[in-house]
Parts: structure tokens; C-alpha cells; sequence
């Protein structure tokens, strides 16, 4: 990727995995984990500011730690980890607010949510109808990477659940290099 399209995400990722993972598993397991990450990733982890830009890298890094250490190389684990950790991150004003929301107005404004976090590659569009939304993300080439597929999955689980509606389902259907397509019935 060309440094002009460099892709970054928000500091926030980073802060509410670690949140995440002190709260879930503890400080010796947050210390394994930034002691696997590489060693330009590592201040990342240990002292993320929210509102800072990260190299996307550095998230592919601890997207692969979390998968190797924390899941086990479970992909079910996987899922209900960054389910988890996308839950914790919603701070409780933001859980009221959502909750009240309809899970299908939540899911048209996925593609928002991406452009607050995210800056570069990539983009999401949402087809949605009555019971369901299909989260199509494009044009990002860290979709190659099984761990980013599984986030996208596990980002939106714990979406529908902050919604507190129940009864939902969420599935990827087809995927290539760069792109996903998840379907979100409820």
C-alpha cells in the first residue's frame, strides 16, 4: 500500500482491548500479550491514547496475539472475545442511547462508525430490509487476513447485542482479498 493510502485506525481499538483484557483475563495476560506483539507495536498496547491515529499494522499485530493467545486459535473463541470487547467499549451513555435504537437503524449506521475509527482503505456500504442488513466492506486489503474477516463478525455481534433486541443472527457470506459481505438478520 502507498504511503498516501496508508490506513490507520483510532486509538480507541487499543484502549478498549485493553480495557477488554484487564477486565476479562488480567494484567499477566495483557502483559503476555504486549510482550508477543512486535516490538514497534508494543507502546500501542501498553499506553494507547483514544484519540490517537495508529498504523493499521499495529492492529493486524494484536488482532493475531489476541487470535494465538487469548482464543487459542479458536475462531469461535475469537469471535466472542472481539464480541466482548466491542461491548465493554461502549461507555454506558452510548449502550442507553443504542439500546433504544432499532438494530436495523444501528446496522445503516455501521458505515459512520467506520469512518470515526477508521482513515485510509476501505469502505461499508448497507443494503438493508425489513429483518436484515448486508454489510458490504470494500476496497480494504486487510480482509486477506482471516483475523479481520472474524473482527468485522464479532464487531457486529456486539452491535446487536448493545441493541438488546435478542434473536439475531450474523453470518459472513462471501469474502475476497479486500472485501466482506455479512448478512445480519433480526
Amino acid at each position: 500500500m502507498s504511503e498516501g493510502s496508508r490506513s490507520e485506525v483510532k486509538g480507541v481499538w487499543f484502549v478498549s482491548a485493553r480495557g477488554y483484557v484487564l477486565a476479562e483475563f488480567g494484567s499477566e495476560m495483557l502483559e503476555a500479550i504486549i510482550a508477543q506483539l512486535l516490538p514497534e507495536h508494543r507502546e500501542v498496547m501498553a499506553d494507547p491514547l483514544p484519540s490517537s491515529w495508529y498504523p493499521e499494522e499495529a492492529l493486524q499485530d494484536l488482532l493475531a496475539v489476541l487470535h494465538g493467545t487469548v482464543a487459542k486459535g479458536d475462531d469461535r473463541r475469537y469471535v466472542k472475545l472481539v464480541t466482548g470487547a466491542s461491548v465493554h467499549a461502549a461507555n454506558r451513555f452510548f449502550r442507553a442511547i443504542l439500546g433504544l435504537a432499532s438494530t436495523g437503524f444501528v446496522m445503516r449506521k455501521t458505515p459512520v462508525f467506520w469512518n470515526r475509527l477508521r482513515r485510509g482503505a476501505g469502505r461499508v456500504e448497507v443494503e438493508s430490509s425489513p429483518g436484515r442488513s448486508l454489510l458490504q466492506y470494500r476496497d480494504f486489503p486487510y480482509f486477506a487476513d482471516p483475523n479481520y474477516r472474524l473482527m468485522a463478525e464479532g464487531s457486529l455481534r456486539g452491535l446487536c447485542e448493545i441493541c438488546g433486541k435478542g434473536g439475531f443472527d450474523v453470518q459472513i457470506q462471501e469474502y475476497g482479498a479486500d472485501w466482506v459481505d455479512i448478512l445480519v438478520t433480526y
